[in-house]
């Protein structure tokens, strides 16, 4: 017996994916703030705008090749070639990936600390595990990205406690190693696919319409980066540093919940489709029930972060960090318009609305570019955390309003 089928049958579905959401977003956490202790200042900003410049880049591979999967693998006929077209295709795209890098670091003097190598093989490695994970998420394989994500987190705290322990305090060094903890489970991932691999004449059609649907999501996908990420970037030049700094620390306290929000992209999102395709009412119903169910968690954690506020940034930054608590507080209701937001999100990518999807995020990044030097001035951090609030909450009435103009109430 295969040891993912041993997996199903000892753990039920919710279970594993719960458990390997928890193991993905436990290393990720563990990796931030064990190179915040050890990397100099400058060193640790490099990495943080290398992780926010790989998230910019996955978004926008997404959008042409899993995102647009995820809506549409349930209704191909040929499974096997549409998957293999997405493979092929996602290679493609990351030999374009390579060549930017290139460009970029030459042009780009603060990367210098970084050998060029070293910034492919990890950005190229981050890049294809995602892509990897989605895709098997997208065709119901959970326990195969249980073992997947074991093997990784296992390799990677390995390489985490070594880089800690020898106190290797070199970010080419330590993103080598972090390059290598992605090869055995891209090896396994790819060697379990290998049974759907098919060659024939049907990828031009694929092509034409991930290109279709796509161009949406790619056009979103900046957008999206640009509307998340603006007033992070703007309370750096308005601010200074160290409230960046504060920012940056909370965000990627509040990060584990952005991974937890990407199970519902990655794995509620294809069920959800599935369910659509034979019945819209048994997709409204399992949007509903995973919402309700998920909620009691999430919202259990943002109350204890905002009651532990000053306690909870004190524990991660130290004393100096002690005034922004305020800071947790603020993103804690900020994750509530978040969740309240993402069910109607879910919808709008279920309807294949990639045009409405883009617009949504064009008048959220459209409100930021107008207000965020008002917010900002005017209110600091605080200001900051507003902007992102009334951003979300654009989106979500505009959303609704698309999807009550379509039929489609979720909610009644």
């Amino acid at each position: 017996m295969q040891l993912h089928n041993y997996i199903y049958n000892l753990l039920s579905r919710k279970t594993i994916v719960l458990l390997d959401q928890a193991l993905f977003s436990g290393i990720s956490f563990l990796l931030t703030f064990s190179l915040v202790r050890i990397l100099s200042l400058s060193e640790f900003g490099v990495f943080s705008s290398l992780i926010l410049g790989n998230y910019l880049v996955v978004s926008v591979l997404n959008a042409m090749t899993t995102s647009t999967f995820q809506v549409n693998y349930a209704k191909e006929e040929d499974f096997n070639s549409y998957l293999t077209f997405n493979i092929l295709f996602q290679f493609l795209l990351q030999l374009l990936v390579i060549l930017l890098i290139v460009i970029f670091y030459y042009l780009n003097p603060l990367y210098s600390i970084i050998n060029v190598f070293t910034i492919i093989a990890f950005t190229s490695s981050f890049i294809l595990y995602d892509f990897l994970r989605k895709i098997i998420l997208a065709i119901d394989k959970i326990a195969l990205v249980l073992i997947c994500d074991f093997i990784f987190t296992l390799i990677q705290t390995i390489a985490i406690l070594g880089i800690y322990f020898f106190q290797i305090n070199q970010l080419n060094v330590v993103l080598f190693w972090l390059s290598l903890s992605y090869l055995i489970p891209i090896f396994i991932g790819f060697y379990a696919l290998k049974q759907y691999f098919t060659i024939n004449n049907l990828y031009i059609l694929f092509l034409k319409k991930h290109i279709s649907q796509g161009k949406w999501l790619l056009f979103s996908s900046v957008i999206q980066w640009w509307s998340s990420n603006l007033f992070v970037v703007a309370s750096g030049v308005f601010l200074g540093l160290e409230a960046l700094g504060a920012f940056r620390l909370v965000q990627t306290v509040f990060g584990v919940l952005n991974l937890l929000f990407q199970t519902f992209e990655n794995y509620v999102l294809p069920k959800a489709v599935s369910l659509f395709v034979k019945s819209t009412n048994s997709a409204k119903k399992y949007i509903i029930n995973i919402s309700k169910k998920s909620g009691l968690l999430i919202l259990s954690f943002l109350f204890v972060l905002y009651i532990f506020s000053d306690s909870i940034i004190q524990l991660i930054g130290g004393e100096k960090y002690t005034q922004y608590g305020f800071v947790i507080r603020g993103m804690s209701i900020l994750y509530v318009l978040i969740f309240i937001g993402y069910p109607i999100r879910l919808c709008i990518r279920m309807l294949v609305l990639n045009r409405n999807f883009f617009i949504g995020y064009l008048l959220s990044l459209a409100f930021s570019l107008l207000f965020f030097n008002y917010f900002l001035s005017n209110f600091g951090l605080s200001g900051a955390i507003l902007g992102l609030a009334i951003s979300q909450l654009i989106l979500i009435i505009y959303w609704q309003f698309v999807l009550s103009k379509n039929n489609f109430l979720l909610w009644k």
